[in-house]
Formats: structure tokens, C-alpha cells, sequence
């Protein structure tokens, strides 16, 4: 991977589940560093025992207007939309082994 991934911090909001337990990264790679000349946006988590792994994708017009903080944010407050994102997949345990 050789796009762009900076760390992500949800909003505070009094229904948070703990949100120390999570962690939040935005990985992103611009349309000169992709064959498909298109925008890769990939909104990341994952608990802090790196147990859990969660990532919502995003391409080209897909990428979305909505701020990183609000969406982590709801993966913090809403345990059934963060289970929407839960993945295994190894890329996703990859890019977290360097953050």
C-alpha cells in the first residue's frame, strides 16, 4: 500500500461506548498513485486488544462528503452499524500493524 493513513478521533458524545477502546485511521490514495486513476478512500477501525477490524470503502465519485470524526463517532455509539464493517480481511490487519 502506498497511499496516505492518518489517525482519526471520534467526536465526544454521551452515548460513547468507551471510545478509548477503539481506534480510528483514514487511509486514503490519490488518482496519479492508482492504476485505475480513481480515489480510494478507506475509513478504518479497530479495538484496542486487535481483536475486531472494521473498514467502509470508498471509490472514485463514491468518496464520501460526511467528515471521518462523524462516522467514527457512530461506530462508537451504534453497535449495529459498526457490525456492518467488521471485516478479517489481512489487508486491513496489514495496514494496522504499523499503527
Amino acid at each position: 500500500m502506498h497511499g496516505i493513513f492518518y489517525n482519526v478521533a471520534p467526536r465526544k458524545t454521551r452515548r460513547s461506548n468507551h471510545p478509548e477502546n477503539w481506534v480510528f485511521g483514514h487511509y486514503m490514495e490519490f488518482p496519479s498513485q492508482r492504476e485505475d486513476g480513481q480515489w480510494y478512500d478507506a475509513y478504518l477501525f479497530r479495538d484496542q486488544a486487535r481483536s475486531v477490524f472494521g473498514r467502509a470503502e470508498y471509490l472514485g465519485e463514491d468518496r464520501p462528503t460526511q467528515d471521518v470524526r462523524d462516522w467514527a463517532t457512530r461506530v462508537v455509539a451504534d453497535a449495529a452499524f459498526r457490525q456492518r464493517y467488521v471485516t478479517d480481511d489481512p489487508v486491513v490487519v496489514a495496514l494496522w500493524k504499523r499503527h
